[in-house]
């Protein structure tokens, strides 16, 4: 479970240094997908872990195209490619969140231990939302960066989930 956890502050904080038209990740999201599918490797047999780990792959190698792209500069010259490939990583990451929590509920139903994941359910709508507007309404500057806070604090509520989720695992 450290290595998902792990995976997951990589994914939820999305830290960049700006410098002109490049692009640099500090805690890069390829990597985030990768320690994310190392981590759902090591848990027991479940179709939704072999879901999201087989996700997970295909989004490091995506993920790190598009942080090649980012650092070369090419981002902005994608135009609305580049929103829609936005929107598919978006569509990828809701999908492999919901099945890291739909296999979380499994395995708390296997080992009899409340790991915490009823809560994880609605927290995940509540991201869907708030990043999907987030995706559409970032041309309005004030209601995109209010939704840009919102998804600062559900993620950081998210990770408390999550942390607690593999404390209590480990127990």
């Amino acid at each position: 479970m450290t290595y998902i956890f792990v995976g997951l502050i990589f994914l939820f904080l999305d830290l960049n240094i700006n410098l002109g038209q490049i692009t640099i990740g500090l805690l890069p999201t390829f990597v985030g997908y990768f320690l994310l599918a190392r981590g759902l490797q090591t848990l027991p047999e479940d179709p939704d872990f072999a879901k999201a780990r087989t996700l997970s792959l295909v989004m490091t190698v995506y993920t790190l195209v598009l942080y090649i792209v980012n650092l070369l500069g090419l981002q902005l010259q994608l135009g609305l490619l580049g929103w829609i490939l936005d929107a598919v990583r978006l569509v990828v990451y809701f999908s492999i969140l919901y099945l890291l929590n739909r296999g979380i509920g499994q395995l708390q139903v296997k080992t009899g231990k409340d790991l915490g994941a009823e809560q994880l359910r609605p927290l995940w709508l509540v991201l869907v939302v708030l990043e999907s507007a987030t995706l559409v309404l970032n041309w309005i500057p004030v209601v995109g960066a209010f939704a840009l806070l919102g998804n600062l604090v559900v993620h950081i509520v998210l990770l408390v989930l999550y942390y607690n989720v593999k404390k209590r695992y480990e127990a």
